[in-house]
Formats: structure tokens, sequence, C-alpha cells
């Protein structure tokens, strides 16, 4: 590779690492959950000339990925002990269908669960 080629993949190597760390950056500190949510499915794309050299960006994507994905299950935990409602969740899930199809299945459960009126208790503790 001649040296003004291996320059210039290098410059892209670097934007794309640094506009990931950006990314992961930017969903960790977004106070508000539709925020982060949002964010998250705004990832980075590398240019043209590293899709095909996956190799030199995969350790640095993956890692990027790992942070995004912990913060979307701590704030699903956040939501989840703090009963968040139906249609907050429905609005995360449709974000993260495709980026997030783990996060997409986990917002699903906890809508219907929420959607779910919860049993009556007798004051027995008897069913009824």
């Amino acid at each position: 590779m001649d040296p003004a080629t291996n320059l210039m993949l290098q410059r892209h190597l670097g934007t794309y690492q640094s506009d990931l760390d950006q990314w992961s950056r930017r969903v960790s500190a977004t106070r508000d959950d539709r925020d982060a949510f949002r964010l998250a499915g705004q990832k980075p794309a590398p240019h043209s000339l590293l899709r095909s050299l996956g190799s030199l960006t995969n350790s640095h994507r993956l890692k990027a990925e790992r942070i995004v994905e912990r913060q979307l299950d701590e704030r699903l935990d956040r939501l989840e002990r703090d009963g968040a409602e139906v249609p907050l969740l429905r609005d995360l899930q449709r974000m993260t269908q495709g980026a997030w199809p783990r996060q997409a299945r986990r917002l699903d459960e906890m809508a219907r669960k929420a959607a779910t009126p919860p049993e009556p208790e007798t004051d027995d503790g008897m069913e009824p």
C-alpha cells in the first residue's frame, strides 16, 4: 500500500473511532430516556474505504456498541423499577427494533406487563 493511501486510511480510521467514542459518550450522558434511545439508533457508519476492511474497525465498534448496550440496559432496569407508562415503553421499543433487538423484546415484555391490570387480592389470602 502506498504511503498516501495508508495515510488516508489511517485518517478515516481515526475519524470513525472518534465518532464511535462520541456516540457512546452522548448516549451515556443524555438524561432523557427518549433522547438516549434515539441517539443509540444513530450509530456512526464507517467511510466506504473502511467497510471492506472490517477487521480494522471491529474491536472499536464492538466496544462502543457494548457501552451503549449496557447504558440502554441500565435505563431499562430503572424504567422497570420505576414503573414506566406503556406509551413511553412503546415509543422506546419502536426506536430500538432495528438496531437493538434484545432491548426491543424486553421493552415489549415490559409494556405487556404494564398494560395488564394487576390481579385483585382477597382479604383472606385465598384464591376466589
